[in-house]
């Protein structure tokens, strides 16, 4: 137990210090597939988001489990539409970085899988899809490029699930506890520096 806190409270450090660029710099990038599954492991906020919803969804009961994992994408998806269509939203990488700092305090707080998170969920992944559709080169593929993005995340969503699942079989609440909190700080560390 005591191994694993301190390997999630080193991996998480070092991510949040490292001065890795996040993602979503305004840069148009990408050119297809491989630019769309790539895209989602090149930003930080993106990343830690995605793990700690399956982290948290493994919370769930066996069918409740599975409902943040399938609105995740499908709200990305729809943010990506928007951006495509030329409906951008205001406050992109703050909604980000908030994003990341919520679900930390889910995690730290308990908060089981329910209606009213899941809707705060989907309401984040549309700023995630339009991150990600911004940032599309002009010679991608929107469909194969949002598909390439959309399996990344996916798997990324099923790791942070599989790591979830470990974590409540073999060690203590208080492990997910830690991770809320060091979740939750990286994500207030990000909205500090929120353009």
């Amino acid at each position: 137990m005591k191994t694993i806190t301190i390997r999630l409270i080193t991996l998480l450090s070092a991510l949040s210090f490292s001065g890795v660029s996040l993602a979503h710099t305004g840069l148009e990038t990408g050119n297809g597939l491989m630019s769309g599954v790539l895209h989602p492991l090149t930003g930080i906020d993106h990343l830690v988001f995605m793990l700690v919803v399956g982290l948290w969804a493994a919370r769930g009961s066996n069918k409740q489990k599975w409902i943040p994992l399938m609105v995740l994408p499908l709200f990305m998806l729809i943010g990506a539409v928007c951006a495509y269509a030329g409906i951008s939203f205001a406050g992109i990488e703050v909604s980000i970085a908030l994003s990341v700092m919520v679900m930390g305090l889910f995690i730290l707080s308990g908060m089981n899988v329910q209606t009213g998170s899941v809707a705060v969920i989907a309401f984040f992944a549309l700023f995630h899809g339009q991150a990600h559709m911004l940032e599309i080169s002009v010679i991608a593929s929107p469909l194969v490029y949002s598909l390439g993005f959309l399996l990344t995340s996916c798997s990324l969503l099923m790791a942070g699930l599989g790591v979830g699942h470990r974590l409540h079989r073999v060690y203590s609440e208080g492990i997910l506890r830690v991770t809320g909190l060091i979740t939750g700080s990286f994500g207030a560390f990000l909205l500090l520096n929120a353009s």
